[in-house]
């Protein structure tokens, strides 16, 4: 048994060149037409018209099959999922390295020996103390801090000026 399609003929494209001529640019060709319907959203076939608002409701007036069809395909959407969280858990562990911060000592390997019995004198008589009282001085006034002046900045001129450079006055009067 065999079936043939004899729906939409496959279209044949002329070989196009790939930029416009300026020269024909005002003239539209029926092929750039059908172009830019291809491009534009209102004419595309994938597009939902219509109202939108009640788009749930319309999974209410499913049939049994049809609802079932859905249960199985998010079932296998689920599954799908749980099997790529498993895999990066799988993944980030496989590539998990120790680094020298992981690394945990060791016990020590050998017994501490106490050598305190060794190190220090044993039954000597502790030397005989004495109190003597002392007497210091009274603690001098921290004397008060100077006001801050901040350190100077730049360079300073000046121009010198002698005695009767300036101004005389009996001359000039």
């Amino acid at each position: 048994m065999s079936q043939t399609f004899e729906g939409a003929q496959p279209k044949v494209v002329k070989g196009k060149q790939k930029f416009r001529d300026t020269a024909n640019y005002s003239t539209a060709d029926d092929e750039d037409v059908d172009e830019r319907k291809a491009l534009n959203i209102m004419y595309d076939k994938r597009v939902f018209r219509g109202n939108t608002h009640n788009v749930n409701l319309l999974k209410q007036n499913l049939t049994p099959a049809q609802k079932e069809e859905l249960r199985i395909k998010a079932e296998k959407e689920k599954k799908k999922v749980e099997m790529i969280k498993q895999q990066l858990i799988e993944f980030k562990n496989s590539k998990k390295k120790e680094t020298p911060y992981d690394l945990r000592p060791l016990p020590p390997a050998r017994i501490e020996v106490n050598l305190t019995e060794f190190l220090t004198e044993q039954n000597k008589f502790k030397p005989e103390e004495e109190t003597v009282k002392t007497q210091t001085d009274e603690f001098v006034a921290r004397p008060p801090t100077p006001k801050y002046v901040p350190k100077k900045t730049g360079i300073n001129k000046m121009t010198e000026i002698g005695d009767y450079d300036l101004f005389d006055y009996d001359r000039e009067v």
